[in-house]
């Protein structure tokens, strides 16, 4: 897939977790959400077999479908993008002890509404069963209903006590560290940037 691997590299999987993977394509160097990463459809095909949310059959079909439709891909770009910022918006409020705005819970909860009637109950064996969306139903809309149901998985696990925001960043990541004391969402990018920088008011002074 040309351009998959110059764009989502290694760093664009740091968060331990799709959702926020996902969450994470906004944002660059700084706490402002200022980089904006999923720019066109095909930006969210290769994110997602990347992300391993889809197969590579599976991005072939929407991507044909997308030449076809530009119009509907476009559009489903730009609700993708709203479900993003609104899920991220919630989340960092709960996080900051701030009751979230009812426009972002609402949001929330109607893609997971939507989600659910493009998917199907997968009965688990040695695992819980689980929600499903299905490419034949959901059409170009099958990235977002996957994150959707996936978002309000996280959202409702305790796991989720457990997300932490880049101390230099925006990044959202999962601390799955012992001590449960992680602060940054990579060492070798934003924890080295913010020592170098600690380093030099040192000696600036």
């Amino acid at each position: 897939m040309t351009g998959l691997a110059e764009k989502w590299t290694e760093r664009s999987f740091i968060a331990g977790n799709q959702v926020l993977d996902f969450l994470n394509t906004q944002g660059g160097d700084t706490k402002a959400r200022d980089l904006e990463r999923l720019n066109t459809y095909w930006d969210i095909l290769t994110w997602a077999v990347a992300a391993e949310v889809l197969n590579a059959e599976e991005c072939g079909v929407l991507g044909d479908l997308a030449v076809r439709r530009p119009d509907l891909a476009q559009h489903c770009l730009q609700e993708l993008r709203i479900q993003r910022e609104s899920l991220y918006r919630l989340i960092t409020s709960t996080m900051s002890g701030d009751t979230p705005a009812e426009s972002d819970r609402s949001s929330v909860e109607m893609n997971f509404r939507s989600a659910l009637q493009h998917a199907r109950l997968i009965p688990g064996v040695s695992q819980p069963a689980r929600w499903y969306s299905v490419a034949d139903e959901a059409g170009l809309s099958l990235v977002q209903c996957r994150l959707a149901i996936a978002a309000s998985t996280l959202i409702t696990d305790v796991a989720s006590q457990n997300i932490r925001q880049c101390e230099t960043c925006s990044w959202l990541f999962m601390d799955s560290s012992a001590t449960k004391r992680r602060r940054w969402c990579s060492m070798a990018v934003c924890g080295n940037r913010a020592k170098a920088q600690r380093h030099y008011h040192r000696n600036k002074h």
